[in-house]
């Protein structure tokens, strides 16, 4: 259930986690990328990150073409 004070991350996690193999990207080309596939970019992003001791709400700067992995970092 929603909450209100859920942000982005949180509302896609439990969306990934309730349909994991659900197509969570579809490609130009057709390619598709699945919500668990999604999710584990995310958390390879967030390790990457926190292994630098980034702290919490620092701004990122994002440049990269528009991929799964695009979404990934953004999320």
């Amino acid at each position: 259930m929603m909450q209100i004070d859920d942000n982005l991350y949180t509302l896609f996690a439990r969306h990934a986690a309730a349909t994991p193999d659900a197509v969570a990207i579809v490609e130009p080309d057709g390619t598709t990328t699945t919500y668990a596939a999604l999710a584990e970019m995310a958390c390879r992003v967030e390790a990457f990150l926190v292994a630098r001791e980034l702290p919490a709400e620092a701004p990122v700067g994002v440049l990269m073409h528009r991929t799964p992995a695009t979404v990934a970092v953004l999320l």
